[in-house]
């Protein structure tokens, strides 16, 4: 079995690699937006992860990248979307975003690391497990993941300025200093892994 695998950080349009008629997809969606509020502004959840293990394909149909700037997904010729990562949920002021499955779309899902009220992002989840959640003003540290894409969330800054999200799928931390000009940090992008595989049509049975 011959694998071929390729990542896409950006909106794509692509066809299916001659030869491959299974596939592996792994969607990292977007981090959340950190805010400010009266006395400083929370963090923002962490981006889901999302994996399909095995999907029949077809050399020269064409696949669909949607979001990767916020909900990541999949979509396949014919089919519609097949696989869907959430993005983490934005800071709302004083209260952080908080990671949820909700809107994911695979065989396999984990939720982001919650944003903490002190201003500290979620981390992205993994493709093993569930992000870490923000500690005080201290980013979630995303741990496990087997494609090293995961992306940190953000600290704080000691100016008490948000910052951004570390990619992928990172969360932004929130402004929480008081007084002063507001610098909220955003959530990073999300990315996707397509694993192309070239499986006989004999082992293709056996997956069934």
């Amino acid at each position: 079995m011959t694998d071929i695998s390729v990542t896409y950080a950006s909106n794509t349009v692509t066809s299916i690699p001659g030869g491959c008629n299974l596939m592996k997809i792994e969607c990292y969606g977007a981090g959340g937006d950190g805010d400010n509020g009266y006395d400083g502004g929370a963090g923002g959840a962490g981006g889901c992860y999302a994996r399909i293990n095995t999907y029949s394909c077809t050399p020269g149909h064409t696949i669909t990248i949607n979001g990767y700037d916020a909900s990541v997904s999949i979509a396949y010729e014919g089919t519609g979307t097949i696989c869907k990562a959430s993005s983490g949920q934005n800071a709302s002021g004083n209260s952080p975003g908080l990671g949820s499955t909700l809107g994911c779309i695979g065989d396999v899902y984990y939720a982001g690391g919650n944003g903490a009220v002190e201003g500290g992002g979620g981390s992205s989840a993994t493709s093993t497990g569930a992000g870490t959640d923000a500690n005080g003003t201290l980013g979630g540290i995303a741990s496990g993941d087997l494609n090293g894409l995961a992306g940190n969330g953000a600290d704080v800054a000691g100016s008490g300025d948000g910052e951004d999200g570390f990619n992928y799928g990172g969360a932004g931390s929130g402004d929480n200093k008081i007084g002063g000009l507001v610098h909220i940090g955003d959530g990073a992008q999300g990315i996707v892994k397509i694993t192309y595989y070239n499986v006989d049509q004999e082992m293709l049975l056996a997956f069934y």
